[in-house]
Parts: C-alpha cells; sequence; structure tokens
C-alpha cells in the first residue's frame, strides 16, 4: 500500500498521472516547432486522432483546460522560434478557434525571424468575417488546410460538426487564401473514407498543391 500511494504522488508531483498530465504547449518535430494552441474544435473528423490517443510524437497534447495566453506565448518565446525552419500552428483542436491568440503568438514567431505555417481545417468564416479572416491569414508564410472530401455530402458525413453550411464554407476559405496570394497547400488523410483521387482532383481545379497524409 505505501508503494502504492508513493507511486501515485510521484506521478502528480511530476504530472505525469493520467489525470495531471502536463500537457505540451510547444514541441519540436524533426526541424519544425509546434504550436499546441487550443483544444477547441468545430469539426468532429471521423479520422480525428483525438478520437484514438492523446497526443503524437510522445508529446501529450490534450487540453485538460484552455491554455492561458501568458502560459501559451511564455512557451512560445522560451523555444526560440528562430531556430526552427518552420514554426507551425496547429493545435490538439482547430487553432483559429483564439484567433486573438492564434494572432499574437504568430506575431511573435514572425518578430523572431521564424517562417509560419497555419494548419486549419478552413471554417474559420463561420465565427469570422472575411476581412477578419484575411488579416489573421496575411501573418502566416503558409496555410495549410483539411480538404478530406471531394463534394459536400461527402464532407458531411467524414467531417460532421456544428457548421451547417461547412463545406461552402471550406470552399470560400481556400479561394480567398488564393485571392490574398498566400502559399498554400490541401491535405487529405489516406484511410479517411474519402474518395482520395477526386479529392487530388478537386485541389487541382482550386489550383492548390495536394498532400495525403499518413493513415489515421
Amino acid at each position: 500500500e505505501a508503494c502504492s500511494v508513493l507511486w501515485e504522488n510521484s506521478l502528480r508531483a511530476f504530472r505525469l498521472h493520467p489525470e495531471n498530465r502536463r500537457t505540451h504547449l510547444v514541441y519540436p518535430l524533426e526541424d519544425r516547432l509546434y504550436v499546441n494552441l487550443t483544444g477547441l474544435c468545430d469539426s468532429d473528423c471521423a479520422f480525428c486522432v483525438r478520437k484514438r490517443q492523446d497526443g503524437i510524437g510522445g508529446y501529450f497534447l490534450r487540453h485538460p483546460e484552455e491554455p492561458s495566453r501568458e502560459s501559451l506565448l511564455a512557451a512560445l518565446k522560451a523555444a526560440e522560434p528562430r531556430e526552427y525552419a518552420e514554426v507551425v500552428f496547429c493545435g490538439y483542436g482547430e487553432p483559429t478557434m483564439r484567433p486573438d491568440l492564434l494572432a499574437e503568438a504568430a506575431d511573435m514567431a514572425s518578430a523572431a525571424g521564424a517562417a509560419t505555417r497555419l494548419n486549419t481545417n478552413g471554417l474559420c468564416l463561420d465565427r469570422l468575417s472575411p476581412e477578419e479572416t484575411g488579416n489573421l491569414l496575411r501573418r502566416f508564410t503558409r496555410v495549410s488546410v483539411s480538404l478530406n472530401a471531394s463534394g459536400a455530402a461527402e464532407y458531411r458525413r467524414i467531417c460532421p460538426g456544428g457548421c451547417d453550411d461547412g463545406w461552402e464554407k471550406l470552399m470560400s476559405f481556400i479561394r480567398l487564401v488564393g485571392k490574398l496570394g498566400i502559399s498554400g497547400r490541401l491535405t487529405a488523410v489516406a484511410g479517411s473514407g474519402a474518395d482520395i483521387p477526386k479529392v487530388r482532383a478537386l485541389a487541382s481545379r482550386l489550383e492548390m498543391p495536394f498532400t495525403l497524409r499518413g493513415e489515421p
């Protein structure tokens, strides 16, 4: 019994206990620094990694509660963004759900001399005006947009969520990225249930590079 109590207390002291683990707000993978900005998301994608595990690459990424502005910015500054080829703003959620914090963090990374990339589901036009979205997007060197479907019906099946006209919002977002002249790419997850050849063809019609991501 004493050993069990000591073990449990040790896990809690180092924040390794399943109920009290320290969430990695920034984490390096290869030559990139990833910013785990939020756990909020407005999609419920069938293939989402959050349905199966608490993180990737050995990092604990699930948010028991939303990170404060101060803790997120402090973690980003301490990581020295300029040391990386690219700073990727993602999250174990959708980063544009916190647009003010996203903008501030992107500005910090850019001021440090880092290239910046936004990974997004492209639905922020449901919450932000085109002008607000444009102001946000201009902060990034590149934008990576999850397409994951070849049409509205397929999208509703694979990526349901709180946005009734999500497919239309996604298409508008992609067109806005192109209109702003920001380097963009479209992605889909292998094995997600999408018709990948049709998704690839759609990306070609939208005149954006396409990347097929690994097995979910």
